[in-house]
């Protein structure tokens, strides 16, 4: 055990030691996921904690804890740990759950139930509404691309196009029953290794055929530069300020990708970051620059 991860696990207990402390209830249930408990934890990775509760709301923030970022989810246990219904809406909420019930490690389980469930879910085949509930998005998104190419809007015909056929890469995996499909950096190594073929095609459709290590890290350095632009021009609003965080988690798992010399997730990873701020922020005079190579003959 590298001296690194020894370092980070001590340091976790530590934090969930201090958060039972604050906490009343007595069906407390705290939970580590995401690449420390998976054992593949790096100098660059944050440490990924889920509090589930009877008696607190929803909320995601940044806590800095002996020298680590610890991103820290407080969420109802009742709604957590509720059924899966196959619901479309539901669909990336749905995987988060089930990825962190079946991959994380629990840290405190008061009264069993999250053990009990987490047993029974790793022995369970993801329904499959979910899958169709990703191809349903991506013929969506196909149909918008057609429109768009048949208006002359080229530049938006291409990103729903690569939209799609993420959605389609959501469906397999989700078929094939693996549920961490929310960002690339978890979806790309399955992709890679379960459906290299359809892997080949999706980079080809983001342009990454011929990206390597310092293209990847100028396309980094360029997005921590446009979201401190950003950052800056939204000083004042608490809502942009939750949509920014967000950016720059993915931008740092971008970051922890080129360490590990996995250039296509970390390309992926800043593609993903940037359309969150596209898709949440109306930004007037600052130019949202995509800078992934494109390769369609439009």
């Amino acid at each position: 055990m590298s001296t690194s991860f020894k370092r980070a696990l001590e340091a976790t207990n530590d934090f969930a030691f201090d958060l039972l402390e604050r906490y009343s209830d007595k069906n407390l249930s705290i939970v580590v996921f995401g690449s420390l408990a998976k054992g593949i934890w790096r100098k660059t990775s944050d440490v990924d904690i889920i509090i589930l509760s009877n008696d607190c709301s929803f909320s995601r923030n940044v806590v800095v804890h002996d020298g680590l970022r610890f991103e820290v989810y407080r969420m109802p246990a009742r709604i957590f740990l509720s059924p899966f219904y196959g619901e479309e809406e539901n669909l990336f909420f749905d995987m988060f759950r089930l990825q962190v019930l079946r991959t994380g490690r629990i840290l405190l389980d008061q009264d069993g139930s999250l053990s009990q469930l987490c047993d029974k879910l790793r022995k369970q085949k993801i329904p499959r509404s979910y899958s169709e509930a990703a191809l349903k998005r991506a013929l969506n998104q196909i149909s918008i691309a057609e429109k768009n190419l048949y208006r002359g809007n080229l530049a938006d015909a291409e990103l729903k196009l690569r939209d799609c056929s993420m959605n389609i890469a959501r469906a397999l995996l989700l078929n094939m029953n693996e549920p961490e499909i929310n960002t690339p950096k978890l979806l790309t190594p399955h992709l890679r290794e379960k459906i290299p073929d359809f892997f080949g095609f999706l980079r080809e459709i983001y342009g990454l055929s011929d990206v390597g290590r310092s293209d990847t890290e100028r396309v980094i350095e360029d997005s921590l530069e446009l979201l401190r632009n950003i950052r800056y021009k939204f000083r004042r609003d608490l809502r942009a300020k939750n949509i920014i965080e967000k950016a720059k988690t993915e931008i740092l798992n971008a970051i922890d990708c080129l360490e590990i010399g996995d250039y296509d997730s970390a390309m992926l990873q800043i593609d993903f970051s940037q359309s969150i701020i596209k898709k949440n922020l109306i930004i007037k005079g600052t130019r949202l620059n995509f800078t992934l190579p494109s390769r369609f003959p439009f």
